[in-house]
């Protein structure tokens, strides 16, 4: 009897290709749904398609482990129109103040979706040393500095 095919999906963090059962990417789906969220675009198991085809973040558990990402929880991430993220990992940008480029942490872009729930298609445009040197020019004078 020949022996059943499993899927696999290449992790786009250590490019190593790995059963989907071994991912969390059909826990979360289901964490999500389990919310009482309703996506009629998307069926069941589209995280897998999503995540085969690059048009989510992803990564296997033992890159979690490792610590080369941060779990992503869909159902704590503002989204609609975009995938969210089920990883986060550090990623390059180019400051358009500066010209050069800056790394967006996975730390900071988990805080950025997950506790200040920004949409999770929104990215920063400066680096941060031009952001804080775009709100010190908006305050007033003599205001103190936010934490």
């Amino acid at each position: 009897m020949p022996r059943e095919r499993t899927e696999a999906l290449v992790c786009p963090v250590c490019r190593v290709p790995r059963r989907v059962e071994d991912t969390r990417l059909l826990k979360a789906e289901a964490a999500w749904l389990a919310t009482g969220a309703r996506d009629s675009r998307r069926q069941s198991g589209w995280s897998v398609e999503a995540a085969r085809d690059g048009r989510i973040q992803w990564a296997w558990a033992m890159c979690f482990r490792a610590g080369r990402a941060l779990e992503g929880h869909p159902a704590r991430q503002t989204w609609y129109d975009y995938n969210p993220y089920f990883a986060f990992v550090d990623v390059r940008l180019h400051c358009e103040d500066c010209d050069n480029d800056f790394v967006f942490a996975a730390k900071e872009q988990q805080f950025w979706y997950e506790t200040l729930k920004f949409y999770v298609q929104s990215r920063p445009k400066q680096c941060a040393t031009c952001r804080q040197a775009r709100r010190a020019k908006k305050r007033p004078s003599g205001a103190a500095d936010a934490p």
